[in-house]
């Protein structure tokens, strides 16, 4: 399942710039391939495994804007399966732009504006956990549900999103929010079309597209989860 999603926040597997404020910080994640540019050319498998659990560089340096803290729980058999797919995709020739973080970006990274690193936030001696057994039931669908958080927030009713200084709330995926007028029916739907039950239509930011690949159990054990939560007040408001 989780090849499925490796295109989650808008990250392209040949790279691409992921964002830019002007001013301040241009962001581009890199190609991911063995291609002209890309870090699948030298990277070992203690190097994905660095990267993608613990957030950080061959170098021993931080990872910028690396979601490894949704990627630290996934079990050695499905962290395995992502990166044999990674390591098996087709050569893109695509060099990527350096990092560039102005003085207006450093200083807001400065007085903490910016969220930690990935790897300030993970336990990195901690065990690796089992992945439970895969069917419609609540644990399976909490163990799919981690990598919401990373956009929803660690209680999944809504974190800030997007560009320093532009943020705007995600959705609240608890029965405080939205989804608490919705049928297993309509999620899933949503999921596969991009359209929700009431006709609105999903932001690209969500990558619908990627989740809607899931299957029909691996969905209703996710929207399992999502209904056993307490309900929530909405989150990331200003």
């Amino acid at each position: 399942m989780f090849k499925k999603i490796l295109k989650w926040v808008g990250i392209i597997l040949g790279g691409q710039v992921y964002f830019t404020v002007p001013g301040m910080l241009t962001i581009p994640t890199p190609n991911l391939t063995a291609g002209a540019g890309g870090v699948g050319a030298t990277f070992s498998d203690e190097d994905w495994v660095r990267a993608i659990r613990h957030g950080v560089r061959p170098d021993g340096s931080a990872l910028f804007i690396m979601p490894s803290k949704a990627f630290h729980y996934l079990s050695d058999e499905d962290l395995g399966a992502v990166i044999a797919y990674v390591k098996s995709l087709s050569p893109v020739d695509n060099p990527m732009p350096e990092r560039r973080v102005e003085l207006l970006g450093r200083m807001m990274i400065g007085v903490g504006m910016f969220p930690p690193f990935a790897a300030d936030w993970i336990d990195h001696a901690g065990q690796a956990p089992a992945a439970p057994q895969p069917g419609v039931n609540i644990a399976y669908g909490e163990y799919l549900a981690h990598i919401c958080t990373e956009c929803h927030g660690a209680n999944l009713n809504g974190a800030p999103f997007g560009p320093p200084g532009q943020e705007v709330p995600s959705p609240n995926l608890t029965p405080g929010g939205e989804l608490a007028a919705w049928s297993e029916e309509g999620f899933i739907h949503t999921l596969r079309t991009g359209v929700t039950p009431s006709m609105q239509t999903l932001s690209e930011e969500m990558p619908w597209k990627s989740f809607g690949q899931m299957t029909d159990d691996e969905l209703k054990a996710l929207w399992l989860y999502l209904h056993s939560l307490p309900a929530r007040e909405q989150g990331g408001m200003k």
